[in-house]
């Protein structure tokens, strides 16, 4: 239900692991495929412990392309970095046997087994953006290279919920497809309805309510309504209220901006991101009734979940400066007073301009 800037994101990703060249890295363009014949799949020999359906197709993913990446050899050379094939427990070979046996007992296990697998390979995939030697060299990896698919695992475990929707395994499994992008709405929808229906009451599933915020998964604004008022956990009840807001805020800001585009090719674009669905609901969002919903939510916040923390930091002064900011700093209200000093320093006031045009411009560096 709401637009993930996907190529800011991972803009920002290219950012951190080329070891925070944030400057140059906006200038990347968006990954794209590798092209077919430089991204060879290594086999990998069947395993009957392996996890069903999930080694095999995952093992067979191409990460990057065999000419890529570079590592340092022992004697101080470069060497080519291969596509990565992976074991069933996520760990890849580094004695070049074959590949040993992961006990894979219980449905947390085989949980474990996927996602590490999954993580195993997009370290792999960081791993040659970290070892660009120069700009240029960046660039020509975020020009071809993508990152793994997640769909393999995504449906391996949506496989293990199925079987029993209701234990931990299915909790862990559920949340962690919740947290990927590029999920499809359908797997996306069925995950946050399961989480609903089953998971409700739990209270770990307070470290899922940011992720929900900003999900386009299909019902999650409404399961955070409900966690808000109905969960018997008063931080997942305090979270789940903030994170609503947050949400809905998320919502009415990506409204302004769909009602913002004039021509037809910008509308064209900005649906490739988002269904025809969301965007005509953005397009005739009530900003009126949003904002209303969205300020009962953080005075909520402020009443009754002030001192509930998050990210090491209470709530309640950030839903403050929220509500601040929806009532106050926006178009047709007054401007809040500044005070500063000019080029040669002499003190003035944003007021002492009243009546006149004034420009303010806003800047920083990093």
């Amino acid at each position: 239900m709401r637009l993930v800037h996907v190529e800011a994101a991972a803009l920002a990703l290219l950012a951190v692991v080329a070891g925070c060249r944030s400057d140059d890295a906006a200038e990347t363009s968006k990954a794209g495929p590798p092209a077919a014949d430089d991204a060879p799949q290594e086999s990998v020999a069947s395993d009957p412990t392996a996890v069903p359906g999930t080694h095999e197709q995952m093992a067979a993913v191409p990460i990057v392309p065999a000419d890529s990446g570079r590592s340092e050899a022992g004697d101080g050379s470069t060497a080519a970095v291969a596509a990565v094939p992976l074991l069933p427990g996520g760990a890849a070979s580094s004695s070049g046997g074959a590949p040993g046996a992961v006990p894979l007992d219980s449905r947390s296990a085989r949980v474990a087994a996927i996602t590490a697998e999954f993580d195993a390979a997009m370290q792999s995939f960081y791993d040659v953006f970290r070892g660009a030697e120069s700009e240029e060299e960046l660039q020509e990896l975020a020009s071809t290279l993508q990152p793994p698919d997640s769909g393999p695992a995504v449906a391996a475990l949506r496989a293990i919920v199925e079987e029993s929707p209701d234990d931990d395994a299915a909790f862990t499994a559920l949340t962690w497809i919740v947290e990927q992008p590029g999920v499809d709405d359908a797997t996306s929808g069925w995950c946050v309805a399961q989480l609903g229906a089953h998971h409700a009451d739990r209270a770990e599933i307070a470290n899922s309510l940011q992720s929900l915020a900003y999900s386009a998964a299909p019902g999650s604004d409404a399961l955070l309504e409900r966690l808000a008022t109905d969960s018997p956990h008063r931080e997942v009840r305090g979270l789940a209220t903030m994170a609503a807001a947050e949400a809905l805020a998320q919502s009415l800001e990506m409204a302004e901006y769909v009602r913002g585009l004039s021509t037809e090719e910008e509308r064209e674009e900005a649906q490739q991101y988002m269904s025809a669905t969301e965007f005509e609901r953005l397009a005739s969002l009530d900003r009126g009734e949003f904002e209303a919903r969205i300020a009962a939510l953080y005075e909520r916040v402020v009443a009754d979940y002030g001192d509930v923390v998050r990210y090491d930091e209470p709530i309640g002064p950030s839903a403050t400066a929220a509500l601040r900011e929806l009532r106050d700093l926006k178009v047709g209200k007054l401007a809040p007073d500044i005070v500063g000093e000019d080029i040669g320093g002499t003190a003035f006031k944003l007021s002492d301009y009243r009546g006149q045009v004034v420009m303010l411009d806003f800047w920083g560096n990093w």
